[in-house]
């Protein structure tokens, strides 16, 4: 394996983190060096951090109702370590000398139940890694990461000023990602980067663009190291290049796998779990919104009545291709992949999920949030009031186990919203908004019933009965040529609506979105995965 383990797979005090005390001095620092250059003092507490370095978030919980969740919720973990290493020595799986299983348990019912119920923290980012079948394109793309990332620094892309820009923006509460001026350090080197992986003998020029990035800042491991992810990304995938909210996504998998994982992980969420969420267009962001809209519609409608309309209070003919305006807070969910909107125990509590499962877990906790606040969306008339009430929602549901038991009970839940029953919908989303969109097409119906009357008469015809087990397309060794997007001139980019408009400037990260996008939101993305068993 290249480059150095992560954080929160290999640290020698990994185990510490989970002893019979379970208490934050335990889980922080990680690793004391990287902690006293990051933060630039030591009399902060260890108290006023979770596990994994963030700031305790107490702006929407009291900290006495925080304080109980957490000590009851260390117990909790606790006991899930022990229920996941004797499934691990049932399936006769060899745990490695860092204390993470070699692999992992084959996709069974069982298994599903153990990782919607919490995983070991520490087995988290492999875990990851495995059911996303991340392997595989490691196997196949032997070297190709460290060679992007090398012609990134080496002849920086046309997104590398935005990636610079949000660099330090990325996680600034959280200790592994704060810099320290180069007044009260020595420049950051690069044998400190958290990859092993040496760094390209650069020409002059490159080497006066990287001080210029660096100057008066000491950047930590993990910060360079998110550098070398974005400028690889932006390289392997042009049409997506980067937009903010893949800093956060990268950042959060840097906390438990090594860049080069963290690398093809980003490659499975936009082009595999969300494809085109992220892209320039964000076609596929307007798809997974109308199929949200239509799942809302049909299974909260009391939440439909209050914000299926638009501006002008109008209930729209056409959903899908006409959507909401609070698409512009749902679509922020799933473009950060929940990060900045549920605390951060509930985001990786679904992301344990999602990997397994697919997308189809986005779209299901997305309507237990709703569901969960629908007395608080019923109480407001306003639209503007009631894009405030959703997004505070989430952020009040810090109690992991509940949020994951709401959204997959098996009844009065959404069980019925399955992976094949998501991916149907896309493909009749995207259909019906290319037709509708199309220069002079005809409004024909063609209705959700027929796609499905359509799906299932190809699959008979073919001889498959389901759409899961479906193999994955192989990434591409080649890499197209990337292009340039302009923030402020909107090129390759031409919105036709002020929600167009809208919805570019979310993808941006603009503070220009006022209300409808809180300030310590973080923005990133999402995908959909076939389902390899069970549909519920």
């Amino acid at each position: 394996m290249n480059g150095r383990l992560p954080y929160f797979s290999g640290s020698p005090i990994r185990r510490a983190a989970f002893d019979s005390t379970f208490n934050s001095t335990n889980m922080l620092p990680l690793k004391s060096s990287i902690a006293g250059s990051a933060s630039g003092t030591t009399s902060e507490s260890p108290e006023v951090r979770d596990r994994y370095g963030f700031r305790r978030q107490l702006q929407y919980v009291s900290t006495q109702i925080y304080e109980e969740w957490s000590a009851k919720y260390n117990i909790y973990l606790q006991i899930r370590r022990r229920k996941w290493e004797a499934y691990i020595r049932e399936c006769g799986i060899e745990v490695g000398q860092d204390g993470v299983p070699i692999t992992f348990p084959p996709r069974s019912k069982k298994t599903k139940r153990y990782i919607r119920k919490g995983v070991p923290v520490e087995w988290r980012g492999a875990m990851w890694f495995f059911y996303a079948r991340g392997h595989e394109y490691v196997n196949e793309n032997n070297g190709l990461y460290e060679k992007l990332w090398r012609q990134g620094l080496e002849q920086p892309p046309p997104d590398s000023e935005i990636i610079e820009r949000d660099l330090h923006r990325t996680f600034p509460d959280n200790i592994h990602f704060r810099n320290q001026t180069q007044s009260a350090a020595k420049p950051a080197s690069p044998s400190d980067s958290v990859s092993s992986l040496s760094e390209p003998a650069q020409s002059e020029s490159a080497k006066s663009n990287f001080s210029r990035r660096s100057s008066g800042v000491h950047e930590t491991p993990i910060v360079q190291a998110l550098r070398r992810v974005l400028l690889a990304f932006s390289l392997y995938v042009p049409k997506t290049g980067y937009c903010q909210s893949l800093n956060f996504i990268a950042g959060l998998l840097l906390l438990f796998l090594d860049e080069e994982k963290a690398f093809w992980m980003l490659v499975l969420i936009t082009q595999k779990y969300l494809p085109g969420v992220h892209e320039i267009n964000l076609e596929g962001a307007n798809i997974d919104q109308g199929v949200l809209m239509m799942c809302i519609q049909e299974s909260l409608p009391k939440i439909w009545k209050r914000i299926g309309a638009g501006l002008d209070g109008s209930q729209r003919d056409d959903m899908v291709v006409r959507l909401p305006p609070i698409t512009l807070c749902t679509a922020a969910w799933f473009m950060s992949g929940f990060i900045g909107v549920l605390p951060i125990e509930s985001v990786v509590r679904v992301w344990d999920s999602f990997f397994y499962e697919g997308s189809k877990v986005f779209f299901r906790i997305a309507l237990t949030i709703l569901k969960i606040g629908e007395p608080q969306i019923e109480g407001v008339r306003d639209l503007m009031e009631i894009f405030q009430v959703v997004q505070t929602i989430p952020k009040q549901l810090i109690d992991a186990n509940a949020l994951m038991e709401s959204c997959f009970r098996r009844h009065n839940g959404f069980g019925h919203v399955s992976q094949e029953e998501i991916d149907l919908r896309r493909r009749y989303v995207a259909n019906r908004r290319k037709t509708l969109n199309s220069a002079g097409a005809n409004e024909h119906e063609y209705g959700l019933e027929a796609a499905r009357e359509a799906a299932a008469a190809a699959a008979a015809e073919s001889g498959k009965v389901s759409t899961q087990d479906i193999d994955t397309p192989r990434a591409p060794n080649k890499r197209a040529s990337y292009k340039r997007f302009s923030a402020t001139s909107g090129k390759l980019y031409s919105p036709t609506t002020n929600f167009d408009r809208g919805k570019q400037l979310l993808r941006m990260g603009s503070s220009n979105m006022l209300s409808l996008t809180a300030d310590d939101d973080y923005f990133a993305s999402s995908r959909s995965l076939d389902d390899e068993e069970s549909t519920n």
